[in-house]
This record gives structure tokens, sequence and C-alpha cells, in this order.
């Protein structure tokens, strides 16, 4: 079944004249490419405040978005389930708004599977820098199996998602503990030869 069967689909806002300023009392949270971190959950606070102009705010996500990078060497899919301020996604983004029988989950694994992606990649056009547009996003063939093997699928993807950001997460945390007794190391009194 082509994805248009399923669900629209429709570009980030492109701002030509000027881009959001970030500012403390922005109107929404940006959302950017270098925030699509396969494994690594999105901090809200993380992301920047920015203002735009009111004819924008339609562009926000809604609960239950796919949005995937449209262009570059990766497209990775992610799924919004709702933040406590407006995302506005800022740039290269497709957002996808899933339609009814089709667990958002499932599409997002779906989407970001090896064999879907070489799909995707196999439909950007560019020299340099590769994009995907709408239409080849559009007309992916995709497979939908009955709503309860999706959700099967969609609860085992959101538990392995959840399990890879906790061991990026202590990743992290080592990293950082070993730095600091290193540094507590190399400045404990005494040692220097």
């Amino acid at each position: 079944m082509k994805l248009s069967r399923l669900a629209t689909i429709r570009s980030a806002p492109v701002f030509r004249d000027k881009a959001p300023q970030e500012s403390l009392q922005g109107n929404v949270r940006a959302l950017t490419i270098r925030h699509m971190v396969r494994g690594k959950s999105i901090d809200w606070a993380e992301l920047r405040k920015v203002e735009v102009e009111p004819r924008f705010l339609d562009h926000c996500l809604a609960p239950g978005d796919i949005i995937i990078v449209s262009r570059g060497d990766q497209n990775p899919v992610w799924l919004f389930e709702g933040a406590p301020e407006p995302v506005c996604p800022v740039g290269q983004f497709h957002i996808i708004h899933s339609v009814e029988n089709v667990d958002p989950r499932y599409l997002t694994w779906y989407l970001n599977r090896p064999a879907t992606q070489a799909k995707i990649k196999a439909r950007a056009t560019g020299t340099a820098i590769q994009a995907i547009n709408k239409n080849e996003l559009l007309s992916l063939e995709l497979e939908i199996p009955p709503v309860m093997t999706q959700r099967r699928i969609a609860e085992l993807y959101v538990t392995t998602q959840q399990a890879v950001a906790a061991r990026l997460r202590l990743n992290t945390l080592d990293e950082k503990e070993a730095a600091r007794l290193s540094e507590l190391w190399l400045h404990a009194e005494g040692d220097h030869a």
C-alpha cells in the first residue's frame, strides 16, 4: 500500500526572509536536524525558544505526527508524542500525519527499518546533498499488517528505543565519571613526579 493512501505529508516551514530569532519569550521551541539523533530521546528544555510569526504557528507539531529528515545522508524518522510547549520543526523535514488503522509507532518503526531507509535513499535526488521530496515519499510502498501485529511491533520498538536511550545515558554518565576521576587523580596532592 502506498503511503499516500495512509497519510498526508507537509513540509516544515521555510524561513526565506528571516530565520526565527532565539528569545526567552519565544512562542515555540525549535526542532532542528541536530536533535534527530537515533536512540536519543529529545529533551524539550534543550530546544531553543524562538519567535515565529503567527502564520507559522499552524506548522507546530501535533501528537502523533511523524517527522522525517528530508535532506542529507540519513533520513531518520521520529514520532512526536507531545510536549509542554508548542514545537515547530525548523529545517529540512517532512511531517507525516498518520490516519486511522495505522499505529504511528509502527509506521515510525517501519520507516526507520534499514530496508525502508534504503528505499527512501534510492528515491532521493541531488548530487552534492541528497533530498527526498514529498511526492517520492508519498509513493513509497509500505507493508501494513493487521492492527494487532502493528501494536506488537510498535511495543517492541518502543521498548527497544527506551533501552537504547538508557544505554546512551549510562555511557554519558560513565564518561563523565571517568573524566572526573581522571582529573582528581591528575591533580591529587603529592602524586606529582
